[in-house]
């Protein structure tokens, strides 16, 4: 490869990422571009952590069976708010999610997991809503509680 084909002096590239920003923009950076950092959504936790923790309460009360996890930042901003506002929440929530299935729509939720010492039950074959929709279709769910985490992004 000769060096023009991996220089970007003297072009301006703009990055519209979140997460990650950082990493990405300093590559091209290193390859000479100026980047111009443009966040275009922003997570942001629920104002009022009193609905996530009364909804982590009926979670370690046994009142799901299932758990569906779309994204990692999802369960990892749980955490967070149980650590923030409830620290007492955090073994009894973990382990009672050791207790229930685990589904995942992909490695970024897989790895939230793993991070727990737990791991995925089921997962998706194709890492997208289509794709749980699907791996639930093979399954006989009459009788299953379901509950699913999430990440509400939000433009900004």
């Amino acid at each position: 490869m000769n060096h023009e084909a991996t220089t970007l002096a003297g072009r301006t590239i703009a990055v519209p990422e979140t997460r990650e920003l950082d990493i990405f923009a300093g590559l091209l950076e290193r390859r000479g571009a100026t980047v111009l950092r443009c966040p275009l959504v922003a997570i942001h936790d629920a104002p009022d952590p009193r609905p996530v923790l009364a909804w982590i309460k009926r979670v370690i009360a046994g009142e799901c069976d299932d758990l569906i996890l779309l994204t990692g930042e999802g369960l990892r901003r749980l955490l967070a708010c149980i650590d923030r506002n409830a620290p007492l929440l955090r073994e009894p929530f973990v382990s009672q999610l050791a207790q229930m299935r685990k589904i995942t729509r992909g490695p970024k939720p897989a790895r939230a997991l793993r991070e727990l010492g737990l791991q995925s039950d089921l997962a998706a074959e194709v890492p997208t809503t289509e794709g749980i929709i699907a791996l639930l279709s093979q399954h006989d769910l009459k009788g299953e509680v379901s509950a699913c985490s999430c990440t509400a992004a939000i433009p900004t």
